[in-house]
């Protein structure tokens, strides 16, 4: 199954007004929001830490797949939820910026 932008956001905010008074993510400032996705993100790179120092107690990188595409995940539902919060298509936002850098760097690949 194909998943847009667009759809995901809107299940997204769905989820969220089902929750709306259950926590204090409607208070939350703008800090809030993108310290969450930088947990996310942190937790991700410290996945992807422990495939490279390769310690015989940690995970391999095949073992990780899961837990790094659910970090991903994560990443992309907070980055959609502080789009939804200042007003911003993401899915828009990113073809923008993919062709921003494919004419920077020459390339003929465009969104």
């Amino acid at each position: 199954m194909t998943l847009s932008f667009r759809d995901f956001s809107e299940m997204n905010a769905a989820r969220r007004a089902e929750q709306a008074g259950g926590g204090t993510e409607e208070s939350w400032h703008l800090t809030e929001w993108t310290n969450a996705l930088a947990g996310e993100a942190g937790e991700l790179c410290n996945l992807a830490k422990k495939t490279r120092r390769a310690r015989p107690s940690d995970p391999t990188l095949e073992d990780s797949k899961e837990a790094i595409a659910h970090e991903l995940a994560d990443i992309v539902t907070y980055a959609d939820i502080i789009a939804s919060k200042l007003d911003i298509d993401l899915g828009e936002v990113i073809r923008e910026k993919f062709n921003i850098v494919s004419d920077r760097v020459g390339s003929k690949f465009k969104l």
